[in-house]
């Protein structure tokens, strides 16, 4: 991580030069000389601290994976980056990939095509699973695991539209989700809300919802790609949503994701948020780091089940 002065230190730099100005009388011209000279060193050792990236820097393995029962299991293996690189980079890398169920080493080869290796097997929920990754290379091993979650069903969506139409003429309507959930162990959730036209879904980014267990703390703005919440304040019991939603025509995706891939996702809003798009440094934060459960390496495995459910009840 790249290592950053904190603006306090900047500032109390910024105080002790203001301070020193009623004791330059007594120095005289060099003590002034000095003075100057150290602040000076101090100055631009600060803008120094981040040490320059090059071609030489050494280069960690990033593995990302994402398990589902209605998904071929598709593994990306690369390599970072460094920052300030001006061209692509073309690794030879070769692995030999290995996928336990339980333990199990399933007797599939994965295929390689179009940089990412293909295993196509439908993973079990509430089934444990291992990964390990091989360069043939250097005998670099890279392994994560990952439990999928049991399936949570949607039991009811219904539609009201027209709901009202904004100061920009949008005409919303509200979807009202219905789902139980399983109070015996920590869920973790996340909704993609969405147009449903011809059994065709297309993700809205326009949509409101106020419910203690939605919180828009991690991610980008009012209007974030996905809900992230967990079963904390409705353990074991039906969760009912109202959700406003841009337009007419509305499908909901209900995922039960797993612990790793909840904390990978919420960091990873997190970190989009601080991007400051919109370009004003009176807004800068403090770095945020992703969320990785790869070992000897960097990068994602992990799992969800979802299920999906139209207006019309289908």
């Amino acid at each position: 991580m790249l290592s950053i002065m904190p603006i306090t230190s900047l500032l109390f730099q910024g105080g002790n030069l203001k301070n020193s100005k009623r004791h330059l009388c007594g120095f005289g011209f060099s003590g002034l000389k000095l003075v100057v000279l150290v602040l000076l060193i101090s100055v631009l050792s600060c803008t120094k601290i981040i040490p320059p990236i090059n071609d030489d820097e050494p280069h960690q393995y990033v593995l990302n994976c994402f398990l589902s029962p209605d998904h071929p299991i598709e593994v990306f293996i690369s390599r970072t980056i460094p920052v300030l690189a001006k061209t692509n980079y073309s690794w030879e890398d070769e692995w030999d990939i290995k996928l336990y169920e339980n333990d199990v080493l399933l007797p599939f080869v994965p295929e390689y095509a179009d940089s990412s290796y293909l295993l196509y097997y439908s993973v079990q929920p509430g089934s444990h699973y291992r990964i390990e990754a091989l360069n043939r290379n250097n005998n670099h091993l890279l392994t994560a695991e990952d439990v999928v979650p049991k399936r949570v069903s949607i039991t009811e969506l219904t539609e009201l539209y027209p709901l009202y139409t904004d100061r920009h003429d949008t005409t919303f309507g509200q979807l009202t989700l219905r789902f139980n959930d399983d109070g015996n162990v920590s869920n973790y959730y996340e909704i993609v809300v969405g147009h449903g036209y011809n059994q065709r879904f297309k993700t809205s980014h326009t949509y409101k919802i106020t419910h203690p267990v939605i919180t828009h703390d991690s991610e980008y703005d009012l209007y974030p790609l996905t809900l992230l919440f967990t079963n904390e304040l409705f353990r074991g019991e039906e969760l009912v949503l109202d959700i406003a939603k841009d337009g007419y025509g509305g499908a909901i995706i209900l995922k039960n994701v797993s612990y790793n891939y909840f904390m990978y996702k919420r960091y990873l809003y997190a970190h989009l948020e601080n991007q400051n798009r919109k370009k004003d440094f009176a807004e800068i934060s403090d770095p945020v780091m992703l969320y990785s459960n790869v070992n000897n390496g960097l990068g994602i495995f992990a799992s969800h089940c979802q299920d999906i459910k139209w207006v019309d009840g289908n």
